[in-house]
C-alpha cells in the first residue's frame, strides 16, 4: 500500500492525518487548508495552479516540502493531467 492508500491515512510531520477512505477523502482535501502551511489550500476547485495537491505531484520544488510521492517515482504525465483536469473542471465529488 502507498502512503495514501484506500482505507488508510497519510500522517504528516505534525501527526495530523489526511483521511483518504471512501466517503472521507473528498471532504478532507477540497477547500481545506494544508496542515503544513495554512496559507495553502489542498484543492481549490477550478484552480489547479493554486491547489497544493497539484503542485505537490507536478513540481520538483513544491511549497511545503518535497515532490510526492516521496519514496516512489513521480506520477506519469497522464496521471498528473488527470489530477489537473479534475481540479480545473471544478473538483467534483464523483
Amino acid at each position: 500500500g502507498g502512503c495514501h492508500s484506500p482505507g488508510g491515512a497519510a500522517v504528516v510531520n505534525n501527526g495530523i492525518a489526511m483521511h483518504l477512505t471512501a466517503g472521507e477523502a473528498y471532504d478532507s482535501i477540497v477547500n481545506q487548508p494544508s496542515v503544513q502551511d495554512a496559507s495553502w489550500t489542498i484543492v481549490v476547485p477550478g484552480d489547479s495552479a493554486g491547489s497544493l495537491l497539484y503542485l505537490k505531484v507536478s513540481s520538483n520544488n513544491p511549497p511545503g516540502g518535497v515532490r510526492m510521492p516521496r519514496f516512489s517515482p513521480p506520477l506519469s504525465d497522464t496521471e498528473i493531467g488527470l489530477i489537473r483536469d479534475w481540479i480545473d473542471q471544478g473538483a467534483l465529488n464523483n
